[in-house]
């Protein structure tokens, strides 16, 4: 039996300080969802509250059993590999449970058949500013200084896809990337509903054909960035092994068990260490960028 048959507060975006025992199961889920699907800060006396516009669609799936992680919570409680290394972690079982679901239904939606995001408006400047300031070897003030760059640098301008100008005075180039650094350094300023337009990612016509690995990769990404010790992640201790030797604390073979135990992957040599998943972390290829097919 599940900690939880169901939940009730299925429409909160935001955590809220009087939560029900249902919410507080969901802490960890809270905190992971907060980070890589954030909803727009909301204005409280004080301050900005951050929520998550995932929460609302893992309830429902999770209500309307749509989550067919092939681990069951009593196959996850009798496991005798996780609890130990969990309890030694000091991570609270029943939270935890809620967080591997979370997670291997984000990769679902994020590995497969998910549409492919552009850049964002802010995106594209902030590559522009990283990518001529590498650059820049001499001069400060383009409108008094002779500005030097230590490469030969040319910016061209596309109508239709057919070159129209060409931009190739370091001075030029330099006058552009100041105005550049000046609004970007304004946004950091700025309220986001004031900049939302910036701040929109177009969808492309193409959907990932991400392979198995890359739901490897990004499974233990999404855990990596929640087993840390406080106030990072969720352990308050963290160890390497027991004294009698029996039990690991590695959080890279707690990650290797789970991708097993839920069905990731059916190599078994993710159960016996973590060597086969360091195998796969070492692909440095980046993951594409997409829109979650699910949340």
């Amino acid at each position: 039996m599940n900690p939880i048959d169901k939940f009730t507060n299925i429409d909160a975006v935001y955590p809220i300080t009087d939560a029900k025992e249902e919410d507080t199961l969901l802490d960890y889920v809270w905190e992971l969802a907060m980070l890589i699907h954030p909803a727009l800060p909301k204005k409280v006396k004080g301050g900005a509250l951050e929520g998550s516009e995932a929460l609302p669609t893992f309830k429902e799936r999770y209500n309307n059993r749509l989550i067919k992680m092939p681990l069951t919570y009593e196959e996850y409680k009798k496991n005798k590999e996780i609890q130990p290394t969990l309890a030694g972690l000091e991570i609270d079982s029943d939270k935890f449970w809620f967080l591997l679901l979370f997670i291997w239904d984000y990769t679902q939606g994020q590995c497969f058949n998910a549409q492919e995001l552009a850049p964002s408006p802010i995106g594209e400047l902030n590559s522009f500013i990283k990518l001529l300031s590498q650059y820049k070897a001499a001069g400060e003030n383009p409108l008094t200084d002779q500005i030097q760059f230590s490469k030969d640098i040319t910016l061209s301008i596309q109508i239709n896809g057919k070159e129209v100008q060409t931009i190739q005075h370091p001075n030029t180039i330099g006058y552009l990337l100041s105005l550049c650094e000046k609004s970007f350094q304004s946004f950091c300023d700025m309220e986001l509903e004031d900049m939302i337009a910036m701040c929109e990612v177009p969808l492309k016509d193409t959907s990932n054909t991400e392979s198995n690995s890359s739901q490897i990769r990004y499974f233990t990404l999404l855990f990596k960035s929640m087993l840390q010790p406080f106030p990072n992640g969720i352990m308050t201790t963290q160890k390497r092994r027991s004294r009698n030797n029996e039990v690991s604390y590695n959080v890279t073979f707690l990650i290797s068990r789970l991708i097993y135990l839920t069905e990731i992957s059916n190599n078994e040599g993710f159960k016996v260490d973590e060597h086969t998943l360091k195998g796969y972390l070492s692909n440095k290829s980046k993951l594409t960028h997409v829109k979650n097919r699910i949340y």
